[in-house]
């Protein structure tokens, strides 16, 4: 038994594709072909049997199959059968998902990879100005590193500012451990 579940692991990894998008475009087209045939069988009953079946060869029903699943329906051909109808609008579900999905994974990713780079962003400009002055060496890294990040002069103000206001202050001389005071006392 472990020996079987070993193998059914081993080929289902081998089928695996390492690409995420080669993964959708097979996703979708399963569901074409599953949305295809689920048209043909489902609309027989109207009487159109011999017409669908000649549209399944002539690649018919898989533009209807695109239009249904992508939401578009241009209202040319639609299901008659109640099947048909309630198959018509499962399938226009699954079509809203599907695009629904990958636009929501990008958005999360974008949101992500923003987040990571105004970090790095805060983290430096806390490192250059944790002694409370800018040079223009440092200002000039700033900016660059701004630029190279692409973060916007809004979204860098934004960030330089948070660090700025968040600077860890010393109440201790980092040398020799005496208390400092405020500047003007």
């Amino acid at each position: 038994m472990n020996a079987l579940r070993k193998r059914t692991a081993e080929l289902l990894e081998a089928q695996r594709p390492s690409d995420p998008w080669g993964r959708l475009v097979d996703l979708v087209l399963i569901f074409l072909i599953f949305a295809s045939i689920g048209v043909i069988i489902l609309e027989t009953e109207s009487g159109f049997s011999g017409a669908w079946s000649e549209r399944f060869w002539k690649f018919e029903v898989f533009s209807i199959a695109v239009v249904t699943l992508t939401t578009v329906g241009y209202g040319d051909v639609v299901p008659v059968t109640p099947l048909g109808k309630l198959f018509g609008g499962l399938i226009s579900l699954i079509g809203i998902g599907m695009a629904a999905l990958p636009a929501g994974i990008l958005a999360s990713g974008f949101a992500s990879e923003m987040r990571r780079r105004e970090a790095v962003f805060y983290r430096e400009v806390q490192r250059l100005t944790v002694d409370g002055k800018v040079t223009p060496e440092e200002e000039q890294r700033i900016h660059r590193l701004a630029r190279e990040l692409g973060l916007s002069h809004k979204d860098a103000y934004a960030v330089m500012r948070d660090a700025v206001r968040d600077r860890p202050t010393h109440s201790h001389c980092p040398h020799c451990g005496g208390e400092l005071q405020p500047l003007g006392h």
